[in-house]
C-alpha cells in the first residue's frame, strides 16, 4: 500500500512536528531519553505481534519522531480543542493523536495529572501494601504503567489508517491490541476509562472471533473484501450500551 493510500491527505510536516516539540515539550533531556526507551520497547511489540497485518509502515525510527510529550494534559486538551473546533476544552486527556496528519502528543508521567491514580490506590491500599512499603512507590509504580498504556494505544493508531475507519472500529481496537501488548511485557494495565474500554475490548474479540483475519487486516490498512468490511462497520456501530461509548 503507498503513502498516499495510507494517509491521502499526507503527513504533518515533520520539521512543523519538531516546531511543536519546541513549543510544548516540557520534559526534560533526560526524561525525553527514558520515555522513549519505553515507546521503542512498545514499537518492537507491535511490529513483532501485529507486523503481517500493517498495510504500510513507516521506519520506526520515524513512527517514534512523531511522537511529542508533554507534562501538562491541558496542552494536550488545548491541542484537541484547537484542532478539531471545540468550544469547550476537554480534561485530563493522556494522549491524542491528530488525524489526517498522524502524530501523536502523550502525556509524560506527571502524578499529579491523575488523581484517579491515588484515589483508586487508596481504595485498595491493603492490596498494595502487601506488595509496596507505602502508597508513595505504588502510585508511582502506577503512574508509570499508565504511561505504557498511554503510548501503547497511541502508537496503535498511527500504525492505522484512521481515515477509512468508523470510530467506535478504531478506539475499540486499539484498547483491544493495547491491552494484550502491555500484558505480553509484564507491565500492569491501568484503565481509567471503565467500563468504556472493557466494553470496547470485548466487542473488538467478538468481532474476531467471528471474522478471524480480517478484522485485523482492516484496522491495519489491508484489504478486506467489501462484503466482510461493510458487514464489520455495521456490527461494531449498532450495538446498544447502557452509557454512550464511541
Amino acid at each position: 500500500m503507498s503513502k498516499e493510500q495510507f494517509n491521502p491527505n499526507g503527513y504533518f510536516n515533520q520539521d512543523q512536528i519538531d516546531s511543536l516539540r519546541l513549543e510544548v515539550e516540557n520534559i526534560s533531556p533526560k526524561e525525553r531519553e527514558e520515555v522513549l526507551r519505553v515507546a521503542q520497547k512498545l514499537n518492537a511489540s507491535i511490529l513483532e505481534a501485529y507486523s503481517e497485518y500493517i498495510g504500510y509502515s513507516e521506519n520506526p525510527e520515524q513512527i517514534l519522531q512523531r511522537l511529542v510529550f508533554t507534562k501538562s494534559t491541558d496542552t494536550i486538551s488545548r491541542l484537541r480543542g484547537l484542532w478539531l473546533g471545540f468550544k469547550k476544552e476537554e480534561s485530563n486527556l493522556a494522549g491524542l493523536t491528530l488525524h489526517p496528519d498522524k502524530f501523536s502528543i502523550l502525556w509524560f508521567k506527571n502524578k499529579e495529572s491523575f488523581p484517579d491514580i491515588k484515589e483508586y490506590i487508596e481504595k485498595n491500599k491493603k492490596k498494595f501494601l502487601k506488595k509496596y512499603e507505602n502508597l508513595e512507590k505504588a502510585q508511582d509504580d502506577m503512574v508509570d504503567a499508565y504511561m505504557h498504556n498511554v503510548i501503547v494505544h497511541e502508537l496503535i493508531h498511527l500504525y492505522s489508517p484512521s481515515l477509512e475507519l468508523p470510530l467506535r472500529f478504531e478506539e475499540a481496537g486499539a484498547y483491544f491490541y493495547a491491552y494484550h501488548l502491555i500484558k505480553s511485557i509484564d507491565v500492569v494495565f491501568v484503565s481509567l476509562n471503565e467500563p468504556n474500554d472493557t466494553k470496547l475490548r470485548n466487542l473488538y474479540q467478538k468481532l474476531i472471533n467471528k471474522y478471524g483475519n480480517d478484522v485485523h487486516k482492516l484496522f491495519f490498512g489491508q484489504e478486506v473484501d467489501e462484503k466482510i468490511r461493510n458487514s464489520i462497520f455495521e456490527e461494531i456501530q449498532k450495538r446498544k450500551f447502557k452509557k454512550v461509548l464511541l
